[in-house]
């Protein structure tokens, strides 16, 4: 029988010991019962507030267990756990090896914790010829018939103009319309439109 681990949670708990144990079971229930909403279409849409509702699991499970592990999931909106999608948070879970019946999850992580990703992707590219301007801010974007112009000013507070073929938005949907200068009506709503996921 599987079970999830219990984090702490506002100083709650700090080892499984202290945890209730109608706790410890919601918490065994949830990670083998809830990668149904990845199946059952009648899931669809469903936030976690109405699925946790719908299953009868507890404040306290939603307080102190769910809502603050979700909060932790970076592809998460900026918004109420309670107001996420529950499919959409259950596989990224089960992505993660955190959720369902496959036994316990087989976790890796890099070494020196998530900024170490950046330091990583950041080499791969430099030893691709990619050239990176780390810390700079964005200024604006604009297409022009030779291409395109970033302006943008770097980390010592410099200002400067860079002509590309291409860009790349790594950031949430809604940020990028303010850094378009020629954006038109149709993208601007279009970007605008995009849940943040």
């Amino acid at each position: 029988d599987r079970t999830c681990p219990l984090h702490c949670a506002a100083g709650k708990f700090h080892r499984a010991g202290h945890v209730p144990t109608h706790l410890q079971q919601e918490v065994a229930r949830f990670c083998r019962q809830c990668v149904e909403v990845l199946d059952d279409p009648k899931f669809e849409g469903w936030s976690v507030q109405r699925y946790l509702h719908h299953r009868g699991y507890s404040a306290a499970f939603s307080n102190l267990y769910l809502h603050p592990r979700a909060l932790g999931c970076f592809s998460m909106p900026d918004a109420a756990p309670g107001s996420f999608c529950m499919a959409r948070l259950v596989a990224f879970w089960k992505m993660h090896g955190l959720v369902g019946t496959t036994g316990a999850p087989r976790r890796m992580a890099v070494e020196g914790g998530m900024a170490r990703y950046c330091e990583v992707l950041g080499r791969r590219l430099a030893d691709l010829g990619v050239d990176l301007r780390c810390g700079a801010r964005v200024l604006g974007v604009a297409r022009r018939r030779a291409g395109i112009v970033v302006r943008y000013v770097d980390a010592e507070h410099g200002h400067h103009t860079s002509w590309c073929d291409h860009v790349v938005f790594a950031t949430p949907p809604r940020t990028v319309v303010p850094m378009l200068e020629d954006a038109s009506a149709e993208e601007a709503l279009t970007l605008a439109s995009v849940p943040f996921s």
